[in-house]
């Protein structure tokens, strides 16, 4: 059983349990990503940012912070593209969803508490971690979540998961600080949307049950060593594709049988 869980632990185990096995208990290695680069070296500038006083909270200085981090964290961009010039349009394609945060809202006017902030506590009996990427005082000094998506904004199915998140990052606030947000808001910068949630008294208890219920079943699945594949139409997008079970007959020709 890990030390701790986090939101996108339970989402892993829930989407592929033996897909969790192999990242979070077997460790194997899993190659960087343009699109985790790319989602590392936004957020990246976007902490920096808040990390300036508001009248600095430009979008001229954001692509200064850019080119700093970038210069910083060449050898990443080097391992995902192996080309100057698809390392170039990657950088370019951040410096458009820096643009379009500045669409979406105006920093210099956002009271912002912490960025990056690592939060803990225990929830349902489980030691829950998070890392939530803005929190905010709003007018009346009431919690605010924000958190930042790189990628396209999900079909309604994708996209309760990823409200899940936001909604244990609530709850971890509500434990940390004895006081619930009254807000939660994934910002998909690509689409140059918000979506908005609230943590009512029904949301916070159905997150519990969900993390009650998930946790239970990781900490079965660990103590009987059972983690079985759920193949799905992302299993080709899977780091551990190549080595799953599930796919094993298509190279030998040999039927599908139960496995672990």
């Amino acid at each position: 059983m890990p030390e701790t869980l986090s939101p996108s632990k339970m989402d892993r185990f829930t989407s592929c349990p033996l897909s969790f096995r192999y990242t979070y208990i077997d460790k194997i290695p899993e190659p960087l990503t343009q699109a985790q680069v790319k989602g590392t070296l936004t957020h990246k500038v976007l902490e920096l940012l808040y990390a300036k006083e508001p009248e600095l909270r430009t979008e001229e200085v954001a692509i200064e912070i850019l080119d700093s981090v970038v210069s910083q964290e060449s050898s990443s961009l080097e391992e995902v593209t192996g080309d100057e010039q698809e390392a170039e349009s990657l950088v370019l394609e951040i410096g458009s969803l820096l643009h379009s945060y500045f669409v979406i809202e105006d920093p210099s006017a956002i009271h912002c508490r912490a960025t990056e902030l690592d939060i803990t506590g225990e929830i349902a009996g489980f030691k829950l971690r998070g890392i939530i990427d803005r929190l905010d005082l709003t007018e009346k000094n009431d919690l605010a979540i924000v958190d930042y998506k790189t990628g396209k904004a999900p079909g309604e199915s994708f996209e309760k998961s990823k409200l899940n998140a936001v909604s244990i990052y609530a709850l971890l606030c509500e434990l940390q600080f004895g006081q619930r947000p009254v807000e939660m808001r994934l910002v998909y910068l690509k689409n140059r949307i918000s979506i908005i949630k609230l943590p009512t008294e029904q949301v916070m208890r159905a997150t519990k049950s969900k993390i009650a219920a998930v946790a239970m079943a990781i900490q079965k699945a660990c103590e009987n060593d059972d983690f079985r594949a759920r193949p799905s139409r992302l299993c080709p997008y899977c780091p551990h594709h190549n080595i799953c079970p599930a796919f094993a007959h298509a190279a030998d020709n040999t039927p599908k049988t139960p496995f672990k």
